[in-house]
């Protein structure tokens, strides 16, 4: 019997030899919240630096990136989605091989489970952040110079994100599906997606996924699932309805995406990933009949900040770190700090992506109030924040109100609470940026 002090090396290699997962180390979860952080630093002598300088020194708060609570066990799990989907794609093994020939094959392969799982939140709180930084621990895409079955080199995909385009027609989503992997393998395999006249969707996508498995794609990551679905309009998102009263019921836009989706789960042996807000992702699991069928590897999501509470997350560890991002010879003064703190979570309702809208905003109001001053004023007042909310901010204050009070009625009015529409924020950050 084997004494229980000795490892034996093959022990700690779970999945054999393989080589789709060669060149992806398995790492402690330390190592993964640690190559995770992003941290941008201050120059020397900020005070040193010239006011238009400094605003673009400030704009690189938008690279700080914490790993929230929730990103240990939503990257593990990715992790485990991974290698558990090549564990049973081994290239080396022939019955690989022959389940995956054929243009329309869809034989599952052996003994191979459905795996998915699920990340959701309401928009600005961090989904796509968390699961970019948890896909960015691997290599995204791996040239091999042999592989099993090929002659010469082969490229391998481990991982591959896509937003759902707006509509959820399926040969739109086909045209995004393509686009991707053009993009990410520097190739034009489905440069002809894009210009087809008469497009259908279901060949489109049993096209891509062949090519998908081909290539062994890892693990497919859909983003912003509520596009598969119709957003009620205006008028009825903003009825009244009695409390308890479930808000608009979010219809499928093309059944035939749906059917894709279950069959790339049941048979087509690639982990997926959703994630999407509450709504979209409540009317996925409705019309799959079983939550079991999309979460079977978790189901996480990201939350808004909520407490000031010292011990709490968001005073311990997210801003702590703004703190530390000032960029003026005087920050705020430490008797208002709890007051910060306060205003920031009040006028953002605690949405990671409105935060550092607004602590760089306060910095543009900051800045023009010292340039307008005759002193040598170089501070950042609590006044500054309120300012910043009250002008920059103040869209979306209607939509910060919505989620603090915290009622179906009052969320139900809007299509998204924090926009994350492109053009919406391209235009938010121009208008910080230029002075």
């Amino acid at each position: 019997m084997r004494s229980s002090s000795i490892i034996d090396p093959a022990d700690l290699n779970p999945y054999g030899q393989n080589i789709l997962m060669d060149h992806l180390k398995i790492r402690t979860p330390a190592e993964m919240l640690e190559l995770m952080t992003v941290i941008p630093q201050l120059p020397k002598l900020v005070e040193s630096i010239p006011w238009h300088i400094r605003l673009h020194w400030v704009m690189f708060i938008r690279k700080l990136y914490l790993p929230p609570i929730q990103a240990e066990p939503v990257a593990t799990t990715a992790d485990l989605m991974l290698r558990q989907g090549y564990s049973y794609r081994n290239p080396a093994e022939p019955r690989t091989w022959a389940q995956l020939a054929g243009y329309r094959t869809l034989t599952k392969l052996k003994a191979a489970p459905a795996t998915a799982a699920v990340l959701t939140g309401d928009s600005g709180t961090g989904k796509t952040e968390l699961l970019d930084q948890s896909f960015g621990l691997y290599p995204q895409v791996i040239e091999h110079e042999s592989y099993p079955g090929i002659i010469g080199s082969h490229k391998q995909v481990v991982y591959l994100s896509v937003n759902v385009p707006a509509g959820g027609r399926s040969h739109d989503l086909a045209r995004a599906l393509g686009i991707q992997w053009d993009l990410v393998t520097q190739g034009t395999r489905f440069a002809r997606f894009i210009d087809l006249k008469n497009p259908k969707g279901e060949q489109m996508l049993d096209e891509w996924t062949l090519i998908a498995r081909a290539h062994a794609l890892g693990i497919l990551h859909l983003d912003e699932v509520q596009n598969l679905f119709h957003i009620p309009p205006v008028k009825e998102r903003k009825k009244i309805r009695a409390p308890g009263q479930p808000g608009p019921i979010l219809h499928i836009s093309d059944d035939e995406t749906l059917k894709w989706l279950l069959t790339f789960m049941n048979i087509w042996s690639i982990p997926l990933f959703f994630s999407g807000t509450p709504d979209g992702i409540g009317a996925l699991t409705n019309r799959l009949s079983t939550m079991s069928r999309i979460s079977t590897m978790g189901y996480f999501s990201t939350e808004r900040f909520d407490s000031i509470d010292p011990k709490s997350y968001f005073r311990r560890i997210f801003f702590k770190q703004l703190l530390k991002l000032q960029f003026v010879k005087d920050p705020v003064p430490l008797e208002d700090i709890d007051k910060l703190a306060r205003l920031v979570i009040d006028r953002t309702a605690g949405i990671q992506r409105l935060i550092i809208a607004l602590w760089i905003a306060a910095h543009r109001v900051a800045f023009d109030r010292a340039r307008a001053s005759r002193s040598k004023v170089d501070n950042l007042l609590i006044q500054d924040f309120d300012n910043a909310a009250n002008t920059y901010l103040k869209l979306l204050q209607p939509c910060v109100k919505a989620l603090l009070s915290n009622t179906p009625d009052a969320r139900s009015r809007y299509e998204d609470l924090v926009p994350r529409d492109d053009d919406f924020w391209a235009l938010f950050w121009n208008r910080i940026e230029t002075l």
